[in-house]
């Protein structure tokens, strides 16, 4: 591996490019064609800020925020894109304002958080939908509270939920992370993922209802009984299949062969492979291939995670560092005690 690299900002803007002048190419692709440069870590900010910070080029500016929050019919306020959006940009990324730190702290220590707040982000805070309050009565600091750990960013909080997502949000080292998934055009709106992928249509439905308390009219959920049949047996597969691998470490080729199959279902669901996916999936078959001294092939599968993590994580992240090192070397991982 060669160690003059172009700087990070370089690199993201070649592998952007790269996707848009090649849009046939797949991650796995780009990895291909830019090894042998390393991607130089960025050095953190550190801190906490309220204000989301930005870290790619075309987002150094107020000005140049690529989404605006606007009302979306049926869904209150969401994000919409700005201008057109490249799979792989990072949206925004942003510190929460309000924060369950280590367990379940309860109404008041929340409430003391909230207290020490600018009246205008208490307002954006309460503007949000709680789901026990559907009519906007009776709002509490808690209503929205589903887990015992968890924070509130006031931007990304404002990304609504689709079942066929253009972009995924991430919990990196204290801050929220959105980054674009699959392209998306000026004007369209921006949409996470609230639940589990691999769920039908109607199993999605009772869990966004349960969980959200909404129905889910999104483009997956609204096309043709046909191809939503299909469609939902494609996601079962890919659910039932992900489910197996860990069944078949013992077996480390035939593991590796449902990681290619997994990875190859999703692009049958007429979407690029989710960067999140490719990232767990490829950073498994790398293990695996290891397991057995395959170095060739270990190698291909690590610059693939490690493509996809600069996406998912950013480049100064500490996976993103450690997938670094095992791109550089990928014997450094059985140092670390092989553990598949």
């Amino acid at each position: 591996m060669a160690e003059g690299a172009a700087d990070n900002d370089t690199w993201r803007q070649e592998a952007v490019q790269m996707q848009k002048d090649n849009p046939e190419l797949t991650t796995a692709q780009i990895a291909e064609k830019k090894k042998g440069e390393l991607v130089k870590p960025e050095k953190g900010s550190g801190g906490y800020s309220k204000e989301a910070r930005h870290e790619s080029p075309v987002q150094s500016s107020v000005k140049d925020l690529p989404y605006r929050i606007a009302p979306i019919p049926g869904k209150g306020l969401g994000l919409i894109a700005t201008r057109q959006i490249s799979r792989g940009e990072l949206i925004v990324e942003e510190s929460p304002v309000l924060m369950e730190r280590q367990g379940f702290m309860g109404f008041s220590q929340i409430q003391e958080q909230f207290d020490q707040l600018e009246a205008s982000v208490q307002d954006q805070i309460m503007d949000l939908h709680d789901k026990n309050a559907p009519d906007g009565n009776g709002k509490t600091l808690l209503g929205g509270v589903g887990s015992s750990n968890g924070a509130l960013c006031l931007v990304i909080s404002r990304a609504n939920h689709s079942c066929i997502n253009n972009c995924y949000h991430g919990w990196v080292d204290g801050r929220e992370r959105l980054f674009c998934d699959a392209d998306i055009a000026s004007g369209e709106e921006i949409c996470t993922n609230y639940i589990q992928w691999h769920l039908t249509t109607d199993q999605r439905q009772r869990e966004l209802q349960t969980q959200f308390g909404f129905a889910c009219d999104c483009p997956a959920c609204m096309q043709a009984e046909s191809l939503q049949k299909k469609h939902d047996a494609i996601r079962l597969k890919i659910g039932q299949l992900d489910q197996s691998i860990p069944e078949l470490y013992p077996m480390p080729s035939k593991a590796v062969a449902l990681v290619e199959q997994v990875l190859s279902l999703y692009e049958k669901l007429g979407r690029p492979i989710p960067y999140v996916a490719e990232v767990r999936h490829c950073y498994d078959a790398f293990q695996l291939s290891l397991s057995e001294r395959n170095i060739p092939a270990a190698k291909r599968w690590i610059q693939r995670a490690y493509a996809a993590s600069l996406i998912t994580d950013g480049p100064s992240s500490p996976q993103a560092l450690r997938f670094e090192r095992f791109v550089k070397n990928p014997l450094s991982r059985l140092q670390d005690g092989l553990c598949i």
